[in-house]
């Protein structure tokens, strides 16, 4: 199947799905990089998380499209169909807010 290896300084992922998308992303916000790796099918329903990190300076990023044999393991993958695993998810997601909105002083 068509997908990416992507190589970050040393290591090195392999991600793709059957049918559906697979993205690589950076995304530069107030001095902070982050790099992400997912695929989600066709269908909307399943996704795979290959690698999230974040960016420093100086890191080496190298992209190569091409057939997949082996891929990584999934750092996530997330069934929408899971009601269980998107309730979780969803408290996870607030935490998180819940706690940047203290470090901002806003709660």
């Amino acid at each position: 199947m068509k997908g990416f290896i992507l190589q970050v300084n040393d290591k090195s992922i392999a991600g793709a799905i059957d049918s559906g998308s697979t993205s690589i992303n950076i995304v530069c916000r107030e001095d902070q990089c982050q790099l992400s790796f997912s695929s989600l099918n066709k269908d909307g329903m399943l996704a795979y998380t290959w690698c999230t990190s974040d960016l420093t300076i100086g890191d080496s990023i190298i992209v190569c499209f091409d057939d997949i044999d082996n891929l990584s393991e999934a750092q996530r993958v997330l069934d929408y169909n899971n009601s269980h695993q998107i309730n979780a998810l969803s408290l996870e997601t607030y935490y998180k807010l819940k706690k940047e909105l203290e470090e901002e002083g806003l709660l």
